[in-house]
This record gives structure tokens, C-alpha cells and sequence, in this order.
């Protein structure tokens, strides 16, 4: 991951944190272990997302998002019907069990989603947000927010959020920016 993607995936934490009126925490950066459990040529393959049904939140990934569904299956007697969905090297496991809850929903509510530990957002990578863009207004899906660009004009991003409220970011690399030489 190149430093000026972590540079913009810390500016919207900031915004999230500003916005929530906190102050700016310095950034801070651990050393890696000598040697990672995960090697140097594991990729990301997989996420799951609980949902509120995992048909309507599959038919949504595959028409907005380009997934294909892959594989289907219910446990009648839990209650709990899971979607297996494939784009690329990628898989995205929707989980519709009848206990699960929307954050919104518990009491007190939670709206401000990202306030909760765990996974509050995804990205993806695409060579023109622009086109992703017009794709996204054609087929009427909201756009939260604006396109928030890198400060140093290396990245452009846009969230949209999924049926359930997940954020999911989008991000297009732009011109590539010359990292300065270390002393």
C-alpha cells in the first residue's frame, strides 16, 4: 500500500473524528514484527457482513457493485441464510441471521456506525471514479458525501453505503506522486 493511500485512509479517519469533535491524534505507527504471521504474498480474499436479508443484499452487490453470486445456502432450522458472492479474487459472505440487529435499531440506536469496534467500511480500487460515478447516479444509488481528494492529488475517493449501512469507499489513483527521497 503505497503512503499516499494511507495518507488519504487517515485523513477520512481524521474527518470521521472531527466530525465527532475530537481532536487530531498524532499519528503513530508500531514497527513491523520481524517476521509477520501473515507472509509477505497473502492478499486480501475475503470479508463477511451481516445483513438483513441476504437475497435483497445480494441482488444490490451484484447490480451495483458487479458481484456474482456463487453460492447459496439456508439452515432451516437456525433461521440463517448466507450468500457466497465472488468478484475477481475477492468473496463476500452475506450472513442473514434472525437474531442479528441494524445498529439503528438497538437501544439507545447507534447511527454514527463507525463508533462501534469491528469492520465499518470497504474499498475498492477503480482506473476512472468519474464513469463509477454516472454508473452509480444511473442506477439511483445515494452518494454519501463528496469526492474527497489526497492532499497531495495522488488519490480520489466517494463512499456509497450498501441496503444494511455498510460504507463502502471507492477509490481512484491519479497521477503518481513522487515520494520524497529518505536522508
Amino acid at each position: 500500500m503505497t503512503t499516499s493511500l494511507l495518507a488519504m485512509l487517515f485523513a477520512t479517519s481524521l474527518t470521521i473524528a472531527a466530525a465527532a469533535g475530537a481532536e487530531t491524534p498524532a499519528a503513530t505507527v508500531e514497527p513491523p514484527a520481524a517476521e509477520p504471521a501473515l507472509p509477505a504474498d497473502g492478499t486480501p480474499f475475503f470479508v463477511a457482513l451481516s445483513v438483513a436479508s441476504a437475497d435483497a443484499s445480494a441482488a444490490w452487490y451484484e447490480r451495483v457493485l458487479g458481484f456474482e453470486v456463487v453460492r447459496r445456502q439456508t439452515f432451516e432450522e437456525q433461521g440463517v441464510s448466507i450468500a457466497i458472492l465472488r468478484r475477481g479474487d475477492a468473496l463476500l459472505e452475506l450472513v442473514d441471521h434472525p437474531e442479528a440487529r441494524a445498529l439503528g435499531d438497538l437501544e439507545p440506536p447507534v447511527e454514527r456506525t463507525y463508533l462501534v469496534h469491528g469492520i465499518f467500511k470497504f474499498g475498492f480500487l477503480v482506473p476512472d471514479l468519474d464513469a463509477v460515478i454516472a454508473r452509480l447516479e444511473k442506477l439511483e444509488v445515494p452518494l454519501r458525501g463528496r469526492v474527497i481528494e489526497e492532499g497531495d492529488g495522488s488519490f480520489r475517493s466517494l463512499q456509497v453505503v450498501d441496503p444494511d449501512g455498510n460504507f463502502i469507499q471507492i477509490f481512484e489513483r491519479l497521477e503518481a506522486v513522487e515520494e520524497p527521497d529518505s536522508p
